[in-house]
């Protein structure tokens, strides 16, 4: 997919590390493809905060392949999706914050389009349309 923007770092746009929470359940057919797809993300450093709310630990396997120095947080298991982000955001060092669902796929783009839009507004949340 072509995104219709130029370089945003070439243009002088200053972007910081993004945080990026993730919960998940469940390891589907999807997870690897969402980490993959979220490791093509260009101008933006990740702080990935993986958050596992099933009562398995070796299912962030995975993920460490692809983000070694992911931050993984343990729920205990099933405590809910609110529960799991309200954890994850004890563990966030960035000022911008995205939310990644385990069957999601995001433009290389993405995040710092969000972060250029949250940048040149008064906003305190975005969402880049296509």
């Amino acid at each position: 997919m072509e995104w219709p923007h130029d370089d945003l770092a070439a243009r002088g746009v200053d972007l910081k590390d993004m945080g990026v929470l993730f919960p998940f359940h469940k390891v589907d057919i999807y997870f690897e493809e969402a980490l993959l797809s979220l490791e093509k993300s260009i101008d933006v450093d990740i702080n990935l905060i993986l958050i596992n709310d099933s009562q398995n630990k070796n299912n962030i396997g995975i993920a460490k392949n692809i983000f070694p120095d992911l931050t993984h947080v343990f729920t205990g298991g099933k405590r809910g999706y609110g529960y799991s982000l309200s954890e994850g955001t004890k563990y966030l060092k960035s000022d911008f914050i995205a939310l990644m669902n385990s069957d999601d796929l995001i433009s290389p783009k993405r995040l710092a389009l969000q972060v250029q839009s949250l940048k040149n507004s008064e906003l305190s949340i975005s969402k880049v349309k296509r």
